[in-house]
């Protein structure tokens, strides 16, 4: 079973403290991600997908210890916001640079 960040984070509804902590789990996933790409020298061809898989690991890391703590892991929408907020930091994409493959329009999130 698992819960909103908010819940597992807080123990209370969405608000500013939660927020908050879902911004400090974003940086410190940040962190690990960019920690890890300076020491893999492998080939940077596939930079995004290198990303991402390192993303999904470090949330999939975070969910193990709240479960070895007994917490419930992350909710699948908080989980989503949060690899989507570290691919875009680590990669550098902001909320107006990310634009759509199909168009020209940019994705606003």
């Amino acid at each position: 079973m698992s819960v909103s960040i908010h819940q597992t984070l807080r123990g209370q509804p969405d608000g500013p403290a939660s927020r908050v902590r879902l911004d400090e789990l974003v940086a410190q996933v940040s962190r690990s991600v960019t920690a890890r790409l300076a020491r893999d020298t492998g080939d940077r061809e596939d930079l995004p997908a290198t990303v991402d898989a390192m993303v999904r690991d470090a949330i999939a890391s975070f969910g193990q210890a709240e479960i070895m703590a007994g917490r419930a892991p992350l909710a699948g929408p908080d989980s989503t916001t949060v690899a989507r907020r570290v691919r875009d930091a680590v990669l550098g994409l902001g909320r107006c640079r990310r634009s759509s493959p199909r168009t020209t329009s940019t994705t606003w999130s």
